[in-house]
């Protein structure tokens, strides 16, 4: 799912590459790898994809839905997420940025217990140049329990 995900965005991002945009309304896509630890013994692990736009260079909406497994169960889910990022743009260029957001929404465990979640998020948004995505890498903090994020953004 990752995999189509990227070769999907590759070209999305190809089309509209020069990041003169990021001053627009524009539509953006991550790909990511979520960790989250509530315990010693019980932790998570999730393949995201979130799909939604920028109303303007700072603020991102959108949807964030990928497969989970809860490894102490061994059960597996579907995270349905609304997700908002703010950016704060660094440098003379503003290329780069530091990022901060919220997860909200429901965890659908399969023959499990399903709960709401809800998750702050904090981290850097790398451009690595040209027609390349931007390296995405966080932390974030839940009710539960914290985590790690790494992906790709679009």
């Amino acid at each position: 799912m990752t995999l189509a995900a990227l070769l999907l965005a590759g070209s999305l991002y190809a089309q509209n590459g020069d990041d003169s945009h990021y001053d627009e309304r524009h539509f953006q896509l991550t790909t990511m790898l979520r960790y989250d630890s509530y315990s010693w013994e019980s932790s998570q692990m999730s393949v995201n994809v979130s799909i939604g736009g920028r109303r303007n260079r700072e603020n991102y909406w959108g949807f964030q839905t990928g497969l989970l497994k809860v490894s102490r169960t061994m059960q597996y889910g579907v995270p349905l997420l609304i997700d908002y990022t703010h950016y704060y743009p660094m440098g003379k260029a503003g290329r780069h940025s530091v990022y901060f957001g919220t997860d909200i929404g429901y965890m659908w465990i399969f023959r499990g217990q399903s709960s709401i979640f809800l998750s702050e998020k904090l981290g850097f948004d790398f451009d690595l140049g040209g027609q390349l995505p931007h390296l995405m890498v966080g932390i974030q903090a839940n009710f539960w329990g914290v985590g790690a994020t790494v992906g790709f953004t679009f």
